[in-house]
């Protein structure tokens, strides 16, 4: 799953980032990773799974250090779904 991620197909990666948004805290650590990943579907698919996970209510703390980093990111999607996810996690 987390490799669909990759995909340069923006439906299939949204879905994919939907799946993981149910799976939960044990996809952490794999997106974590992907967010740092050289690819900048990755890195979106990545930060948008994050989102879907706040939204159903799993907020961890280690996702915000790696978010605020690829706000900096040159691709505009990455910034946007960084940007997206963050605003979704509300860890106060």
């Amino acid at each position: 799953m987390i490799n669909v991620l990759k995909s340069e197909n923006y439906e299939v990666r949204d879905r994919a980032a939907l799946t993981l948004g149910q799976i939960g805290t044990p996809a952490i650590e794999p997106l974590l990773a992907l967010l740092k990943d050289k690819s900048a579907s990755a890195q979106s698919g990545a930060a948008q799974a994050i989102r879907e996970m706040a939204l159903r209510g799993i907020r961890d703390p280690r996702v915000v250090e790696p978010l605020i980093d690829a706000l900096k990111d040159e691709d505009a999607m990455v910034r946007e779904k960084a940007a997206s996810a963050l605003g979704n996690i509300n860890l106060i």
